[in-house]
């Protein structure tokens, strides 16, 4: 008598468990935007185990930004996968993966995971494994290989070499074992306590040149501090645009009077006179 209650308890148990799961039919339109938002925000923080939760009682896994601003024709609302990637997510990652979501082709998520300090190589192979293109280039020429050599990456360029991922540098193809060579040295050249620094100001002027292996950047704020950047690759951010007159880069008056930040790390190289000089490496810009 005792196993035939305990049996039924269990089976209770069960079946009441899997009667609370519900099924995105089973939600009202305003309760499926409320736990899809709810969603999505728990996979930008990182929550893989709210995230599982909201998804089996009804969240659609391919949520997206609810507070997107449709009105930017190069981009569409981001996906809950495509912020956690972004932001160096694994476990959350996997389980987005595990529940049904779909890697977005003609997306930068994995670019902007190479912007983080140590991005996980297994969020890089789960996303090739789903589909991902790792040979994919972004709005800026770029692909993962040139912004993970960039920044110092080794593993992951490592790995990008081996599956055949392009290297370009100004438009000229470099092999896999010039990405590793230009990754270590990039490492050596982090900060010495490992971390980003920024320089944010208020834009006035500045000078956009070519320099050796990249270009360089100089940029005034208003108090008149100005801070000088090089960059393997055109900056990111519109400061300078082509004079139709000189055909040289001018201040971009769009830009005049906004407030900035550039994110960099300090390093230093050899100058031409063999003199180690101190540079700060342009890693990323934004501006209001």
């Amino acid at each position: 008598m005792i196993r035939k209650i305990t049996g039924f308890l269990l089976f209770f148990v069960l079946f009441s468990a899997s009667a609370c799961k519900k099924s995105p039919a089973d939600l009202s339109e305003a309760e499926r935007k409320s736990i899809n938002a709810e969603m999505f925000k728990a996979a930008k923080s990182g929550n893989h185990d709210k995230v599982k939760e909201l998804i089996d009682n009804g969240a659609d896994p391919e949520s997206t930004d609810p507070e997107w601003d449709e009105s930017n024709p190069d981009y569409s609302a981001p996906s809950a996968l495509q912020v956690a990637i972004a932001a160096n997510h694994f476990e959350t990652v996997k389980v987005l993966f595990e529940k049904g979501a779909k890697f977005p082709q003609s997306t930068e998520c994995l670019h902007n995971l190479m912007m983080t300090e140590n991005p996980d190589i297994n969020i890089v192979k789960l996303a090739e494994s789903n589909g991902a293109d790792l040979k994919y280039v972004d709005l800026g020429g770029d692909t993962i290989m040139n912004l993970a050599a960039a920044r110092g990456h080794v593993e992951i360029v490592k790995y990008l070499s081996s599956k055949g991922v392009p290297y370009t540098l100004e438009g000229k193809k470099l092999s896999g074992n010039q990405a590793i060579a230009d990754a270590q040295k990039a490492a050596s050249e982090k900060s010495s306590d490992g971390s980003d620094k920024s320089f944010t100001g208020t834009f006035t002027s500045g000078t956009l040149g070519f320099e050796g292996s990249g270009y360089y950047i100089i940029l005034k704020d208003t108090s008149g501090s100005s801070m000088k950047f090089k960059s393997e690759s055109k900056p990111d951010i519109d400061f300078f645009i082509t004079s139709e007159e000189t055909g040289m880069p001018t201040e971009n008056p769009a830009l005049i009077g906004k407030k900035f930040t550039i994110t960099y790390t300090e390093g230093s190289e050899t100058d031409e006179k063999g003199d180690n000089v101190k540079i700060n490496k342009y890693i990323k810009g934004k501006s209001e």
